[in-house]
């Protein structure tokens, strides 16, 4: 009878202790999944995010190049304002809206929650981006004398791969490798759908020196707005340095200065009755569009990236594009259509990546799962054996 008994504690014990194992596997697969599905959650939702940014600051680019044409003159198609000006106000008013948004924070909490001010932060921070973009804004009228608009604007489109690198090695951004193949078809799309206004030459006694100037000014200038963008990016995803408005107000503080400089000492607009010459409602409207365009490009930046950033602007050349085909009748090259057709498998590519990987993944874990589980019954078929 004690033996029995002994016998019977021991199988209980084991049964015990059987039970519980199952109870812990159990309890941990479903931790495992609780967490699995919380990240694809967040996944979708800053996919989602990213898209919404991307479609207002779609919108938004686009109505900026529609609002500049409609300011030219009409019969001289030209500006009759000082264009110089136009970011002198723009980058105000966003310094404007910024401190009303950093005053109400202030007023409703009593801080703005942000690190105090410094003058050395503020100049080796935003100081030097403001810097970098008052250089891009020049060698863009630079590179005018030696390349042709429409050269310009394909070679402008290097900046989306020199901008991906510098995010991958700066900011450790991780892009999968279907990522990848979307921005390299965003790339070529883009170059495609404006290759058509390349200038060819006139002969072959053409100069190509000029060329060679002008493509070199616009790699510098695409590897100097990568910077800027990317530096930026950082700055506002930084914690600790204060929240959104906070940190737009020294940037454009900082744009503001060099704004007014440009104006003043290279496009010498006189300041005295000749700053608002030519202006109208229109200009008004491409000023405050502007404004608008840079607060969104910001939000952007702090809660997706510069490569959102990048396709909003090269979906708002599609959007100026087919408006130029349907108000002003402008001819559609056969390359645009090309052009477009790669753009759109570079935004499906590079948005819904993540769909696709987490859907082969859940594949994998599937299979796995009902292998482990087959090769359990097995076990336990033979156990009860």
């Amino acid at each position: 009878m004690g033996s029995f008994d002994i016998e019977t504690t021991s199988r209980e014990h084991g049964d015990t202790n059987e039970e519980e194992e199952k109870t812990r596997l159990l309890r941990h697969g479903s931790e495992e999944h609780g967490h699995q599905g919380e990240e694809e959650e967040e996944q979708k939702l800053n996919v989602g995010i990213a898209i919404v940014l991307c479609c207002i600051l779609t919108i938004a680019s686009c109505s900026s190049s529609i609002l500049a044409q409609l300011s030219k003159h009409g019969e001289s198609g030209e500006y009759g304002y000082h264009t110089s000006t136009v970011p002198v106000l723009s980058e105000f008013a966003k310094l404007v809206i910024s401190s009303i948004f950093v005053g109400y924070t202030y007023l409703q909490t009593g801080s703005i929650h942000a690190p105090l001010w410094t003058v050395k932060e503020f100049c080796t921070k935003y100081l030097v981006i403001g810097f970098l973009y008052a250089i891009q804004n020049n060698l863009v009228f630079i590179a005018l004398m030696y390349l042709d608009p429409g050269t310009m604007e394909v070679l402008g489109n290097v900046k989306l791969p020199l901008t991906a690198v510098l995010m991958r090695f700066l900011l450790h951004k991780v892009f999968s490798s279907i990522q990848v193949v979307g921005l390299a078809f965003l790339t070529i799309g883009a170059m495609l759908s404006k290759f058509n206004l390349v200038s060819c030459g006139e002969g072959p006694d053409e100069d190509c020196s000029k060329s060679r100037i002008g493509i070199l000014i616009m790699i510098v200038m695409c590897c100097i707005s990568s910077t800027a963008s990317v530096a930026n990016e950082y700055l506002l995803k930084h914690k600790d340095n204060g929240p959104l408005f906070w940190q737009n107000s020294q940037l454009y503080l900082s744009t503001c200065f060099f704004s007014i400089l440009h104006a003043a000492f290279i496009d010498r607009v006189p300041m005295n009755g000749g700053f608002f010459e030519g202006y109208s409602w229109m200009t008004l409207a491409v000023i405050l569009n502007l404004a608008f365009v840079g607060i969104i490009v910001s939000i952007t930046l702090k809660h997706a990236d510069n490569i959102v950033h990048a396709i909003a602007s090269i979906l708002a050349m599609i959007l100026a594009t087919v408006f130029s085909v349907i108000v002003l009748d402008a001819e559609l090259h056969i390359l645009s259509i090309f052009g477009f057709a790669c753009i759109s498998a570079g935004v499906l590519m590079y948005f819904f990546s993540n769909a696709c990987s987490m859907h082969c993944l859940q594949g994998v874990f599937s299979s796995r799962y009902s292998s482990s589980s087959s090769r359990s019954r097995s076990r336990s078929v033979v156990g009860t054996i």
